[in-house]
């Protein structure tokens, strides 16, 4: 038997896309059976993974530029605001990409942080046998939509390159690799 010594990156930001996109699509593969019992939790999971990439890929991208400088516990606007003043250059939070992440993470926020929501409203139906779930709902689980998850694959992906971009770090110094090997 001989040793061998490995050492390389690991990042996780591609891996949570992939987790979104798998995600999004078991939502509508079992959404569009008859039972479709649990198929939101796919969906909101996939919401879920879509913050967290983004994330990954703000604090991959800093990490490349700081090291072991980079403020891990700055709030994401700021670590966003970080990285683009590196580059001279100023986070539109107005705009897309940048805009849906305020919408991604005000939705992770509220799940995480989940506290009683008070729900009030009027409602017309045929019988109050009808009234459910589908009817009281909280402003968290409405905006849990696959318009939305399918537009934050989207733009947390075009994000990930306008930092890219901005940084000027390079697509492959952000992936899992350089794995250098040698006897010990």
């Amino acid at each position: 038997m001989i040793k061998i010594r490995a050492r390389g990156q690991i990042t996780r930001h591609g891996m949570l896309g992939t987790g979104a996109s798998t995600l999004l699509e078991e939502y509508k593969t079992r959404s569009s059976k008859e039972e479709s019992t649990g198929a939101f939790y796919f969906l909101l999971a996939s919401l879920m993974f879509s913050a967290f990439q983004a994330e990954g890929s703000i604090n991959t991208v800093g990490w490349k530029l700081l090291q072991n400088a980079w403020p891990e516990t700055l709030g994401w606007k700021d670590k966003v605001k970080l990285i683009y003043g590196i580059s001279g250059r100023t986070a539109d939070f107005g705009t897309m990409p940048l805009q849906i992440l305020n919408e991604l993470f005000s939705l992770r926020n509220g799940w995480a942080h989940a506290k009683p929501e008070i729900v009030d409203g009027e409602y017309e139906i045929a019988n109050p046998m009808d009234f459910g779930s589908d009817h009281f709902r909280s402003d968290f689980e409405r905006r849990v939509t696959v318009d939305f998850a399918e537009r934050a694959e989207v733009q947390v992906e075009a994000f990930f390159n306008e930092l890219l971009e901005v940084s000027k770090v390079e697509w492959h110094e952000t992936t899992t690799n350089g794995i250098e090997t040698g006897l010990d």
